[in-house]
Protein backbone atom coordinates (compact mmCIF):
# COMPACT_ATOMS: atom_id res chain seq x y z
CA UNK A 1 0.00 0.00 0.00
CA UNK A 2 1.45 3.41 -0.97
CA UNK A 3 1.96 5.97 1.79
CA UNK A 4 -1.01 8.17 2.54
CA UNK A 5 -1.17 11.38 0.54
CA UNK A 6 -1.22 14.27 3.00
CA UNK A 7 -3.80 17.00 2.71
CA UNK A 8 -4.47 20.34 4.38
CA UNK A 9 -2.38 21.16 7.44
CA UNK A 10 -4.30 22.10 10.60
CA UNK A 11 -3.47 22.24 14.31
CA UNK A 12 -2.04 18.93 15.51
CA UNK A 13 -4.19 16.38 17.33
CA UNK A 14 -3.23 13.10 18.93
CA UNK A 15 -5.14 9.84 18.49
CA UNK A 16 -6.12 10.07 22.15
CA UNK A 17 -7.47 13.63 21.92
CA UNK A 18 -9.53 12.71 18.85
CA UNK A 19 -10.85 9.61 20.60
CA UNK A 20 -11.86 11.76 23.58
CA UNK A 21 -13.63 14.28 21.37
CA UNK A 22 -15.63 11.52 19.65
CA UNK A 23 -16.52 9.94 22.99
CA UNK A 24 -17.57 13.34 24.34
CA UNK A 25 -19.96 13.77 21.41
CA UNK A 26 -21.44 10.30 21.95
CA UNK A 27 -21.82 11.09 25.66
CA UNK A 28 -23.38 14.52 25.01
CA UNK A 29 -25.92 12.87 22.72
CA UNK A 30 -26.57 10.09 25.24
CA UNK A 31 -25.53 7.30 22.87
CA UNK A 32 -24.62 4.24 24.92
CA UNK A 33 -25.31 1.57 22.28
CA UNK A 34 -22.83 0.30 19.68
CA UNK A 35 -24.83 1.36 16.61
CA UNK A 36 -24.43 5.10 16.13
CA UNK A 37 -27.48 6.65 14.43
CA UNK A 38 -25.34 8.93 12.24
CA UNK A 39 -28.21 10.26 10.14
CA UNK A 40 -30.15 11.10 13.30
CA UNK A 41 -27.18 13.11 14.59
CA UNK A 42 -27.36 15.25 11.45
CA UNK A 43 -31.10 15.74 12.01
CA UNK A 44 -30.54 16.81 15.62
CA UNK A 45 -27.81 19.29 14.65
CA UNK A 46 -30.07 20.76 11.97
CA UNK A 47 -32.95 21.04 14.45
CA UNK A 48 -30.68 22.91 16.85
CA UNK A 49 -29.81 25.31 14.01
CA UNK A 50 -26.19 24.34 14.50
CA UNK A 51 -25.77 22.82 11.04
CA UNK A 52 -26.87 23.57 7.52
CA UNK A 53 -27.08 20.25 5.69
CA UNK A 54 -27.34 20.29 1.92
CA UNK A 55 -28.18 17.00 0.24
CA UNK A 56 -26.97 17.60 -3.30
CA UNK A 57 -27.70 15.77 -6.51
CA UNK A 58 -24.61 13.73 -7.32
CA UNK A 59 -23.64 15.86 -10.31
CA UNK A 60 -23.23 18.89 -7.99
CA UNK A 61 -20.36 17.09 -6.23
CA UNK A 62 -18.68 15.19 -9.07
CA UNK A 63 -15.27 14.88 -7.40
CA UNK A 64 -16.26 14.33 -3.76
CA UNK A 65 -18.77 12.37 -1.71
CA UNK A 66 -19.22 15.27 0.68
CA UNK A 67 -17.69 18.63 1.56
CA UNK A 68 -17.66 20.42 4.91
CA UNK A 69 -17.29 24.14 5.53
CA UNK A 70 -16.82 24.24 9.32
CA UNK A 71 -16.65 28.04 9.51
CA UNK A 72 -20.03 28.26 7.73
CA UNK A 73 -21.51 25.36 9.73
CA UNK A 74 -22.37 23.69 6.43
CA UNK A 75 -22.00 20.15 5.14
CA UNK A 76 -22.84 19.24 1.55
CA UNK A 77 -23.40 15.54 0.86
CA UNK A 78 -24.07 13.68 -2.37
CA UNK A 79 -27.63 12.40 -2.43
CA UNK A 80 -26.51 8.84 -3.23
CA UNK A 81 -24.15 8.84 -0.23
CA UNK A 82 -26.82 10.18 2.11
CA UNK A 83 -29.38 7.65 0.86
CA UNK A 84 -26.87 4.82 1.28
CA UNK A 85 -26.08 5.97 4.84
CA UNK A 86 -29.80 5.97 5.61
CA UNK A 87 -29.90 2.37 4.34
CA UNK A 88 -26.99 1.41 6.64
CA UNK A 89 -24.14 1.27 4.10
CA UNK A 90 -20.90 1.14 6.14
CA UNK A 91 -18.80 3.27 3.77
CA UNK A 92 -21.47 5.99 3.55
CA UNK A 93 -21.93 5.99 7.33
CA UNK A 94 -18.16 6.48 7.62
CA UNK A 95 -18.32 9.39 5.15
CA UNK A 96 -20.99 11.13 7.23
CA UNK A 97 -18.98 10.57 10.43
CA UNK A 98 -15.82 11.83 8.66
CA UNK A 99 -17.56 15.06 7.71
CA UNK A 100 -18.67 15.53 11.32
CA UNK A 101 -15.00 15.24 12.22
CA UNK A 102 -14.21 18.23 10.01
CA UNK A 103 -17.29 20.03 11.33
CA UNK A 104 -16.37 19.69 15.01
CA UNK A 105 -12.58 19.69 14.93
CA UNK A 106 -11.77 22.19 12.22
CA UNK A 107 -13.88 25.16 13.25
CA UNK A 108 -11.76 28.16 14.06
CA UNK A 109 -8.81 26.60 12.24
CA UNK A 110 -6.43 28.59 10.13
CA UNK A 111 -5.84 25.84 7.63
CA UNK A 112 -2.72 25.92 5.52
CA UNK A 113 -3.81 24.94 2.05
CA UNK A 114 -0.37 24.12 0.73
CA UNK A 115 -0.76 20.49 -0.21
CA UNK A 116 2.98 20.03 -0.18
CA UNK A 117 2.73 17.12 2.22
CA UNK A 118 5.56 18.48 4.34
CA UNK A 119 3.81 17.96 7.65
CA UNK A 120 3.38 15.11 10.10
CA UNK A 121 0.27 12.95 9.87
CA UNK A 122 -1.21 14.32 13.11
CA UNK A 123 -1.33 17.80 11.47
CA UNK A 124 -3.36 16.44 8.54
CA UNK A 125 -7.06 17.38 8.41
CA UNK A 126 -8.08 14.24 6.50
CA UNK A 127 -6.25 11.90 8.87
CA UNK A 128 -7.90 13.67 11.80
CA UNK A 129 -11.38 13.40 10.25
CA UNK A 130 -10.84 9.70 9.43
CA UNK A 131 -9.71 9.04 12.98
CA UNK A 132 -12.70 10.93 14.39
CA UNK A 133 -15.10 8.95 12.17
CA UNK A 134 -13.64 5.66 13.33
CA UNK A 135 -13.76 6.66 17.00
CA UNK A 136 -17.30 8.03 16.69
CA UNK A 137 -18.67 4.96 14.93
CA UNK A 138 -16.75 2.42 17.03
CA UNK A 139 -16.77 3.39 20.70
CA UNK A 140 -13.95 1.32 22.21
CA UNK A 141 -15.58 1.52 25.61
CA UNK A 142 -18.28 -0.84 24.29
CA UNK A 143 -16.16 -3.86 23.30
CA UNK A 144 -13.10 -5.81 24.43
CA UNK A 145 -10.10 -7.19 22.62
CA UNK A 146 -11.60 -10.67 22.57
CA UNK A 147 -14.29 -9.60 20.11
CA UNK A 148 -13.90 -10.74 16.51
CA UNK A 149 -13.72 -8.41 13.52
CA UNK A 150 -17.08 -9.80 12.40
CA UNK A 151 -18.70 -9.00 15.77
CA UNK A 152 -17.44 -5.42 15.59
CA UNK A 153 -18.67 -5.07 11.99
CA UNK A 154 -22.12 -6.33 12.94
CA UNK A 155 -22.58 -4.45 16.21
CA UNK A 156 -21.24 -1.09 15.02
CA UNK A 157 -22.32 -1.38 11.34
CA UNK A 158 -18.87 -0.59 9.98
CA UNK A 159 -16.62 -1.93 7.25
CA UNK A 160 -14.17 -4.77 7.74
CA UNK A 161 -11.23 -2.37 7.47
CA UNK A 162 -12.66 -0.06 10.16
CA UNK A 163 -13.34 -3.04 12.43
CA UNK A 164 -9.82 -4.42 11.91
CA UNK A 165 -8.22 -1.09 12.83
CA UNK A 166 -10.43 -0.67 15.90
CA UNK A 167 -9.66 -4.19 17.11
CA UNK A 168 -5.94 -3.71 16.52
CA UNK A 169 -6.01 -0.43 18.49
CA UNK A 170 -8.05 -2.02 21.28
CA UNK A 171 -5.59 -4.91 21.60
CA UNK A 172 -2.69 -2.43 21.83
CA UNK A 173 -4.64 -0.42 24.40
CA UNK A 174 -5.24 -3.52 26.52
CA UNK A 175 -1.68 -4.76 26.04
CA UNK A 176 -2.72 -7.79 23.96
CA UNK A 177 -1.31 -6.73 20.63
Amino acid sequence: MPPRQLSTKVSPRSKRSIQQEAQNLRDALGIKIPHLPIVRIYEVLQHLDDLELAIEEDWHLPEEEAVTYPDLKTIRIRESVYDAACAGDARSRFTLAHELGHYFMHRDQNASFSRSGNHKIYFDCEWQADRFASELLIDRRLFTSDWSVEEIMQEFEVSQKAAEIALHDKKKEEGNG
